[in-house]
């Protein structure tokens, strides 16, 4: 789960049961696609917030309670090592579009666990199959330690508030062994049908999950996890 600058969202997340409490970092210097969401006034706003420093207090605070995920926003793998050192984390995740090589120096280095996004658009197999196929080199390389499924609109990659398309989710899922985790537009409301359709390894929310941008509603935190955890008793 991915929250923001405030301490009180990310220990309340992680009392209430989340896995992962994610924080995503914009390396200022070498945004590079992520430069895109600087020019959104609110996000910029969220960004200019969630400092480094910021980050790693908060990581302090929420270890041992749930597995600290780092998403540094940069171009380079030198600024996501940079990131990750000035902020700790059990989880380095990274939204470039990098291939098994990349990934296997970048974890080499890190020396924590590695998750790569994979962005889906609501299309079909035509405009999707470039993701598929990096998704599955990833997997069949043993590169990454996750795959995370999220959704890709137009110049946006992540935090749409939107899902993409859970068909071929699902055919990642059930063509890979690297633990598969969907995000992309997931709520309260609609999660137990993702994990039915797509039976990842887990799910992850962010602005579904927002009272306002930068700020999460702690209700509908509850409800998400208990969503998901009412589908997992069903399963057993």
């Amino acid at each position: 789960m991915y929250t923001y600058y405030r301490l009180g969202d990310a220990l309340a997340a992680a009392w209430l049961g989340a896995d992962h409490i994610g924080i995503a970092v914009l390396d200022w210097e070498s945004p590079g696609d992520a430069a895109a969401y600087t020019a959104d006034p609110e996000w910029r706003r969220v960004f200019q917030l969630t400092t480094p420093q910021k980050t790693a207090e908060i990581f302090r605070r929420v270890k041992g309670l749930a597995k600290r995920v780092l998403m540094p926003l940069t171009s380079t793998a030198g600024g996501a090592l940079r990131l990750l050192d000035e902020t700790g984390g059990d989880v380095l995740h990274t939204v470039n579009p990098w291939g098994p090589r990349e990934y296997e120096e970048l974890r080499a280095s890190a020396g924590v666990e590695v998750m790569a996004s994979i962005f889906l658009t609501p299309g079909g197999w035509d405009e999707n199959r470039g993701e598929v196929e990096r998704a599955l080199s990833l997997d069949e390389h043993g590169a990454v330690d996750y795959l995370l499924l999220d959704t890709r609109i137009k110049g946006w990659r992540g935090v749409t508030g939107k899902t993409h398309n859970w068909e071929i989710s699902r055919y990642i899922v059930e063509h890979t062994s690297t633990p598969v985790i969907l995000a992309g537009g997931l709520n309260p409301g609609n999660v137990e049908a993702a994990l039915e359709t797509v039976k990842p390894a887990g799910v992850d929310a962010c602005t579904g999950l927002d009272s306002t941008l930068g700020m999460k509603d702690l209700t509908k935190v509850w409800a998400f996890i208990e969503a998901a955890r009412r589908w997992e008793r069903r399963r057993r």
